[in-house]
């Protein structure tokens, strides 16, 4: 999807991980565009994710994605799939942006969409912030309990 794109010339996809399949690696490392970087500290993720103009995990399965939260709490809106707890999360108005899972064209359209609407727009970084807010441990908790409480009746 990445190559498909019409991006701007200077247009960056950073891949950050602790382990990469080698042929995964070696296709990256001939991309144009392409960093790769393993492992960072939370402090260094942190800044890449405020730094980012967008984070992209369209996963084909996904059973909550915390990292789409830690994204959105640096400002960063977010681009995964429907078969992910992105949905659950938020809209576009929330920086929440939703893909087709396994299909590469939709996915580029939609990078080259975001990548002319995302720049720039301080709005949808700062509501990025607030949906994230929304999901803390004890919002998360007191879920739980009431989830609990609606069982036993």
């Amino acid at each position: 999807a990445w190559q498909r794109a019409n991006l701007p010339a200077d247009s960056k996809l950073t891949l950050v991980c602790r382990v990469i399949d080698h042929e995964i690696e070696r296709i990256a490392q001939g991309v144009r565009g392409v960093e790769l970087i393993h492992g960072v500290t939370q402090d260094r993720l942190n800044r890449l994710y405020a730094s980012s103009t967008l984070f992209v995990m369209p996963s084909l399965v996904e059973g909550f994605g915390l990292v789409y939260l830690e994204a959105l709490a640096q400002g960063c809106p977010v681009l995964g799939t429907e078969n992910t707890g992105l949905p659950d999360l938020g809209t576009e108005a929330n920086g929440v942006f939703i893909t087709a899972p396994g299909q590469l064209d939709p996915l580029a359209a939609m990078l080259e969409q975001l990548s002319i609407t995302l720049p720039g727009a301080n709005a949808i970084r700062d509501a990025a912030r607030a949906c994230a807010n929304r999901f803390t441990w004890p919002a998360f908790r007191d879920e739980i309990g009431r989830a609990s409480c609606r069982e036993r009746v």
